[in-house]
């Protein structure tokens, strides 16, 4: 029995790296070629597997590529998740999601900002894949909405502003200045640019007398 249990975790294990080398491969040859260009033929060669071990773990590349996205989606959620059920003043909370945000734009991962844009870019013609990132995005909203909402409640912040309508701006901001960077190689000091937008966001955002 216990022969029989360890050879099953051994199976398991190996199947679990597997997956994961097909994940990685894909999330590279995504990134370089584009979703239209990358081919299974691709993924399989760029992970070291079998077209039919491939086809094992994925049917399609688009299964592939929505469940890359549903995989990054899911880390950054509980990233915040976590960072906003801290009990910090909102600016310290704002500060650290923006810093958390910013990490993932330096140069050695600049090939995840653009398979972000290839997500989007995607997203309408490919239905999963645009009913997935809504129903993520609306997610992220409604987390950054709810913490504003608390945070004028404790009166951090000036209450004539809609919630949902600051937290839609905020995300905008994020995704445009990621999008400036990685399509159009656009290079930012990030200190500044993060320096900058806290100022400017709770100096705008401060409760008025």
């Amino acid at each position: 029995m216990l022969y029989r249990l360890t050879g099953q975790s051994i199976r398991k294990g190996l199947a679990e790296v597997t997956r994961e080398k097909i994940i990685e491969a894909a999330a590279k040859c995504f990134s370089e070629r584009g979703y239209t260009k990358t081919t299974m033929d691709k993924i399989a060669e760029e992970a070291g597997v079998s077209k039919g071990t491939l086809y094992w773990y994925f049917k399609s590349k688009e299964e592939l590529f929505v469940e890359l996205k549903e995989r990054q989606i899911s880390k950054v959620l509980k990233q915040l998740e976590n960072l906003f059920a801290q009990k910090k003043a909102f600016n310290i909370k704002l500060m650290r999601a923006i810093s958390t945000y910013f990490s993932y734009l330096v140069p050695e991962k600049r090939e995840v900002a653009r398979l972000n844009v290839e997500f989007l870019s995607e997203a309408p013609k490919i239905p999963r894949l645009n009913r997935m990132l809504k129903r993520q995005y609306q997610r992220v909203l409604d987390l950054i909405r709810s913490t504003i909402e608390k945070a004028m409640e404790r009166g951090e912040l000036r209450k004539d502003i809609d919630p949902g309508t600051l937290s839609m701006i905020l995300l905008a901001m994020l995704d445009g200045l990621e999008l400036h960077w990685a399509v159009l190689g656009v290079d930012f000091d990030w200190e500044k640019v993060k320096e900058t937008l806290l100022d400017v966001l709770m100096k705008g955002l401060e409760p008025r007398e």
